[in-house]
């Protein structure tokens, strides 16, 4: 590039790093040949975008690249963006490379690879083509021999399948021979330290707190690896971990409360969660094995006995995805590896029962034919309140758990902030037991449809209310009229023109069907409407109490999913104070109940809902409140229960 090109010009430094485990070296680098660039060039400096860390191979997580030109358009700071060289930019390829340049083209930022040799001109584009493919390819090549080395050092013991250290655990070195060389146990606050494998003293302190895994011990390439049990303090943590899940029954929330309340710190030096006590006793390790080669996040290759399996990733998934999603391996490829020191961990008994657990755990999850797992979590079960009962607080929903000892679960309902950030004590980490208040809300609805005798005249009024709303049906055929000279329209419009005038018609043609598919809507409310002028309400009305009736008489020996439906098509909302448990229903007989009409006249909507044609609804759509009823909690003989009053109109 010549001086007169760039002088005065305004521009950023875009540098990037993959691996930073050694520091930021360079990205700094990278970012002194820049700026050196720039002040030869005659250039003014803006700023700088540093990735540290960041890999060039998944275009779905460039988010840096949509900034910059987001940057250009609204503020337009800077003209010129420098980059070291190609594979710096990207290296997902010439796809991703071609269109950063045609977005920069169309906002009038100007790309300079300083370290490429790219000529000025035509065949400029056809140069960075060969170079971006090149880019990609070599990152082929590099998850190819990764892949292969990793594979390789697993099989020889001289790594293993724990990419941490786990808790409760240290790792000895071995040397070629056998012989136990130093042991390096994780401080989990960044620094590691090197201990005597016989005397357990501190020879030698690695990292800084706070540095994640910058300045760690690296392993030679001669030396063996093994898990064995760490410090007595994580080691007992672990064991009690195991124990009160396997012995006692007990899940990770009910542990994690025990550890929490005696002071007992995570992994990360924090409170424990539930999920973290999950992830412990879910992890093999602990039982004298672990198994790599289970799951996959690659995008190129994934590590095998034989040779690096190559990964067909979809291109959408790799365009925009900002992280690859994990996929289940076959058992067939999975690495199983012993760790002999780590066998008596855990107490015979515990460990043969975490083992058969553990097998269980994955068989499952390694079985193509296993049903999906459902959004819902208890979409068949017996929560019937799902979806209808909020919390007072904050309005959130609160969702069906169980919660026990195995062979004495007791089904809860809880706010999802209770498993999100439990707090001892703390008014959102409070359950709700289900049995007790699905029996008084299904009472209550037994109750208001067997006692209320003015519910067929308010369904009455309400149909009739409805029918005065719609539209006569003398306009329907005028509607009609109205579409069809649309229709003939078009029609000559498409066949007297050919393909090249064709194309100045296209705004006409465009107005004509947004017309038309306005008169659709219209005529499909016009039909409704037709029909509603048609119906008794007399007899909707009796049909819809009668079918109330026999729901209601029939609740005690209904399955579970009709149930649901009936609370669903009674109860409009139950909001229940999470500091009081005290509970406020509120009875709204709405659309979701299905109703029968007279014989001959087919189910319709009403004027209320959509006169959409692609949104036609053929059940009527009805929502009557029924009023609303306090309950407060009571309890008896220990158990709680629901005292319920209706409230006055």
């Amino acid at each position: 590039m010549e001086r007169k090109d760039t002088e005065n010009k305004r521009y950023i430094c875009l540098v990037r790093a993959s691996d930073t485990s050694e520091g930021t070296t360079s990205t700094e680098a990278q970012l002194a040949l820049l700026k050196d660039y720039g002040q030869r060039m005659g250039m003014i400096y803006v700023d700088a975008i540093v990735l540290d860390g960041v890999t060039g191979s998944r275009p779905g997580n460039r988010e840096d690249l949509d900034g910059l030109l987001a940057r250009k358009r609204e503020k337009n700071d800077f003209d010129v963006l420098l980059v070291q060289r190609l594979d710096r930019l990207t290296r997902g390829g010439s796809s991703h490379g071609l269109w950063f340049q045609h977005e920069c083209d169309r906002v009038g930022l100007r790309v300079v690879f300083v370290g490429d040799d790219i000529p000025v001109g035509r065949y400029a584009n056809l140069i960075k083509v060969a170079k971006f493919d090149a880019a990609q390819e070599q990152a082929i090549s590099i998850s190819q021999r990764s892949t292969q080395g990793s594979q390789l050092a697993l099989a020889q013991g001289r790594n293993i399948t724990s990419a941490h250290t786990p808790f409760g655990c240290w790792r000895l070195y071995l040397t070629t021979d056998g012989k136990p060389s130093h042991i390096i146990a994780d401080l989990r606050d960044g620094r590691q330290q090197k201990l005597d494998p016989e005397t357990r003293a501190v020879t030698d302190t690695y990292g800084q707190i706070g540095g994640g895994g910058k300045g760690h011990y690296r392993k030679q390439k001669n030396e063996r690896v093994l898990l064995i049990p760490g410090a007595d303090a994580e080691v007992a943590v672990v064991r009690e971990i195991f124990d009160l899940h396997f012995r006692q029954g007990m899940g990770g929330k009910r542990i994690a409360d025990i550890l929490n309340r005696r002071g007992v710190l995570s992994v990360q030096r924090k409170s424990w969660s539930q999920h973290q006590v999950e992830v412990i006793y879910r992890l093999e390790v602990y039982t004298g094995r672990s198994v790599g080669n289970r799951t996959s996040s690659a995008i190129y290759h994934e590590r095998q006995e034989s040779a690096p399996k190559r990964v067909e990733l979809d291109a959408a998934v790799q365009a925009t995805a900002k992280n690859i999603p994990v996929r289940q391996r076959p058992r067939a490829e999975w690495f199983v590896q012993e760790q002999p020191k780590m066998e008596t961990f855990l107490d015979p008994e515990v460990r043969k029962l975490a083992m058969v657990e553990h097998e269980r755990i994955w068989r499952e999850r390694g079985d193509p034919d296993r049903p999906k797992r459902s959004m819902t979590k208890h979409q068949a079960s017996e929560y019937l309140l799902t979806g209808l009962l909020h919390a007072k607080q904050d309005g959130e929903a609160l969702a069906g758990v169980l919660c026990g000892r195995v062979g004495h679960k007791v089904r809860y309902y809880r706010h999802r902030r209770g498993n999100r950030d439990y707090v001892k004590g703390g008014i959102f980490s409070r359950m709700i037991q289900a049995q007790p208040l699905e029996d008084a809300v299904l009472n209550l609805v037994a109750q208001v449809v067997a006692a209320d005798d003015g519910l067929r005249q308010r369904i009455m009024g309400f149909i009739e209310s409805e029918i005065q709303k719609t539209t006569p049906g003398a306009q329907l055929v005028e509607l009609q009229e109205r579409r069809e000279r649309i229709r003939r329209k078009t029609a000559l419009i498409v066949s007297n023109l050919d393909d090249e005038t064709l194309a100045d018609a296209r705004e006409e043609l465009d107005r004509l069907k947004t017309e038309r598919r306005t008169l659709d809507e219209q005529i499909a409310a016009a039909e409704a409407a037709s029909a509603m002028q048609s119906v008794d309400p007399a007899a909707i009305a009796d049909a819809v109490v009668a079918q109330l009736h026999e729901m209601a008489a029939q609740a005690n020996d209904m399955p579970t999913f009709a149930l649901r439906a009936l609370v669903k098509a009674i109860v409009g909302r139950v909001i229940v104070d999470m500091e009081t448990k005290a509970v406020e229903v509120e009875l709204t007989l709405t659309s979701d109940l299905p109703l029968a009409v007279q014989d001959g006249i087919k189910p319709m909507r009403l004027a209320a809902t959509s006169a959409s044609s692609s949104s036609y609804e053929t059940h009527q759509r009805i929502r009557i409140d029924l009023g609303r009823i306090d309950c407060a909690e009571d309890r008896i003989g220990g158990r709680p229960c629901y005292q319920c009053q209706r409230r006055a109109a």
